[in-house]
């Protein structure tokens, strides 16, 4: 006869270890050990997280409910480091911005930061426009 813990399961990752006692990352209810979930926050991607970057704030990439978040991706990590996407035409984190692709040239560089000698608007995708060289004249006044 094979031991259980108390969530009825021997393999572990479930909240419950074969030993009966709560695994690392999981908080179990109390007076229902069958009720473990993974807390979010700790850095460890446990259970139904799709990520966990070790805090609970959201546009980092990783949410406070620790699922990652649209235009970015999270590496497996203890915990999770995760990066924006480049060329979603979405500007999350670090990104200068991004138009939508990773061509250079366009004012938009490959890795979505803005290219020497551009500007690029705030709309979404961003629009880049290069800057103008001439100057305007000064006015005198007689």
């Amino acid at each position: 006869m094979s031991a259980t813990g108390d969530d009825g399961s021997i393999a572990p990752g479930d909240g419950c270890s074969q030993g009966c006692s709560v695994e690392t990352g999981w908080l179990c209810a109390a007076g229902n050990p069958s009720a473990c979930s993974p807390v979010c926050g700790d850095g460890l991607r446990l259970g139904s997280e799709t990520c966990d970057d070790g805090d609970i704030q959201d546009q980092d990439g990783c949410s406070s409910t620790c699922a990652v978040e649209f235009g970015w991706s999270c590496a497996s990590g203890a915990p999770d480091i995760c990066t924006a996407t480049c060329g979603n035409g979405q500007r999350h984190g670090a990104e200068g911005c991004d138009d939508g692709n990773q061509l250079g040239g366009d004012g938009c560089g490959a890795t979505c930061s803005t290219e020497s000698g551009w500007s690029c608007d705030t709309s979404f995708p961003n629009v880049c426009s290069p800057i103008s060289s001439v100057k305007p004249l000064p006015r005198f006044e007689s």
